[in-house]
């Protein structure tokens, strides 16, 4: 309810136009009781320019340029990283990764939040000496790789594709919480102080290779595993071929699923394919991930293992409301726009 608040503020109260005309790729920023809506491919760049601490932006579907490094603690909002086909909404892809980094007074801003967005590259931490960037969220995102070169605290991954491993690079990520996820590589090199738990999720490809890189503590839980664990890691309530959890006798696991069907995944899955990949091969629909017997591979918390159960089940669909339709309120004076906007919520969201 919070958000879709928000959400109406952004576009129902008055608008002070940027562009002469709204274009069907547009970007509202909200700061304060202002509200400005930028159009054309460098809108984000153009919102994210005169945003300032707690503003936030809502994305339109579309393809937007590379909105350059983000350095305000801002919310975004997209219309989702892949297209929702039941609703009619195009998803909302950005043509850069997300580059986290210092200000002008190199300074590192927390509570960043991403919602929505499909980024065609890898998410970049910056490292600032003696700070730790706190509070960073991507939910309901697709985006590459991502690099911490900097520490980092309370960061949470929801619901995401990310295409790319999860790169420590030697820092230390405190409470980082990586949570019905569709993870294509490792999570590996963080510092030994880090505190990492991969929930719900799915890791689907083998790394060999890199076994030695993967200091720090992990715990994996409730999660679909296709790669060798590290050293140290626990493993609680996973399913996977038991040799990626005994390799080097690397993991402690307790009630972990070795099914002899592991190699013959269109047993597993409902669907039938044969293989982890993201998407159907013969549709390139992407995937649902619902277990023929989900009844036979459950947690203790009573769901099924992997993106499926848990808290948040996996679910690629933002919250941001959908737009049914949009009026100028004729009593509009010169600079001004009363904007009346009919929305719905998505189906589903979570």
């Amino acid at each position: 309810m919070k958000k879709f608040f928000l959400f109406a503020v952004a576009l129902v109260g008055a608008i002070t136009m940027k562009a002469q005309e709204t274009d069907a790729i547009s970007a509202t920023l909200q700061s304060g009781e202002t509200t400005t809506i930028y159009s054309g491919a460098d809108a984000f760049k153009n919102a994210l320019a005169a945003a300032g601490d707690g503003s936030i932006i809502t994305l339109s579907s579309g393809t937007f340029n590379d909105p350059g490094a983000f350095t305000k603690s801002v919310k975004v909002y997209g219309a989702g990283f892949q297209d929702d086909e039941a609703a009619g909404v195009k998803c909302t892809r950005v043509l850069s990764g997300v580059s986290v980094r210092r200000d002008g007074e190199d300074k590192i801003h927390d509570n960043l939040y991403l919602e929505g967005i499909w980024f065609t590259g890898g998410v970049y931490i910056d490292n600032v000496d003696g700070e730790v960037l706190e509070g960073l969220q991507l939910v309901k995102c697709h985006t590459g790789g991502i690099d911490f070169y900097g520490a980092t605290q309370s960061t949470l991954l929801l619901q995401s594709y990310i295409e790319g491993a999860l790169n420590g690079r030697d820092q230390t990520a405190s409470n980082l919480l990586v949570q019905n996820c569709y993870v294509t590589q490792h999570v590996s090199g963080f510092g030994g102080a880090s505190d990492v738990l991969i929930d719900h999720c799915i890791l689907s490809r083998p790394n060999t290779g890199t076994y030695d890189q993967y200091h720090g503590p992990y715990t994996y839980r409730y999660t679909i595993i296709d790669i060798y664990l590290p050293v140290g890691a626990t493993a609680k309530y996973c399913l996977g071929y038991a040799g990626y959890f005994t390799y080097k006798a690397s993991a402690s696991s307790s009630n972990c699923y070795y099914p002899s069907v592991y190699q013959n995944w269109e047993t597993l899955f409902k669907d039938g394919q044969n293989n982890l990949s993201y998407t159907l091969k013969e549709t390139g629909t992407p995937r649902t991930w619902e277990f023929a017997e989900p009844e036979k591979y459950l947690g203790d918390d009573g769901t099924p293992v992997g993106v499926t159960g848990g808290e948040f089940p996996w679910n690629p669909i933002p919250s941001t409301p959908r737009i049914v339709s949009s009026t100028i309120d004729s009593k509009s004076v010169a600079g001004k726009l009363k904007v009346n906007i009919k929305a719905e919520a998505r189906p589903a969201n979570k």
